[in-house]
């Protein structure tokens, strides 16, 4: 049973993470993204804001590959091994949210653990069938913006 004092203690961290992802600073982000001149003229520090979710995105990469080492190994020759699935997996998806290419992961690694299973002899060609057969139906990817004409 936690004490009042670990309680206070909880309380106080979860406070600093809704501190620092406030939604003032969400919309920061999304304004420098959408119009960086406009948000520039409403006194949003582009750059900084940029530099700000560069070093996020980066300590959760850094945490992922930490994390992931434990599981995949670590080897010289590591992001080689998987650079063409990364980028298969980005281009199937879409590259104008996070949702393309976390659902092309899925569509994909379901694909060719079936593959494997269920075709053994052409089991590693079914990853790069399914991107064929996406990329010919959309060439922009399952989950890309339209395009503005």
């Amino acid at each position: 049973m936690p004490t009042d004092e670990e309680r206070c203690r909880d309380a106080r961290q979860l406070a600093r993470i809704d501190g620092a992802f406030r939604a003032g600073d969400l919309d920061a982000l999304r304004a420098s993204v959408d119009d960086a001149r406009v948000a520039r003229g409403l006194g949003i520090n582009v750059s900084g804001v940029f530099a700000l979710t560069f070093a996020f995105g980066s300590g959760l990469a850094g945490l992922g590959g930490a994390l992931g080492v434990e599981i995949l190994g670590l080897d010289p020759t590591f992001p080689l091994k998987y650079m063409i699935y990364f980028l298969i997996v980005v281009t199937v998806g879409g590259t104008s949210s996070i949702t393309g290419p976390f659902l092309a992961s899925l569509l994909l690694g379901i694909g060719d653990v079936a593959g494997k299973y269920y075709v053994p002899t052409l089991g590693a060609f079914v990853i790069y069938t399914i991107m064929i057969v996406v990329l010919i139906w959309r060439p922009q990817g399952l989950f890309a913006r339209g395009v503005a004409r």
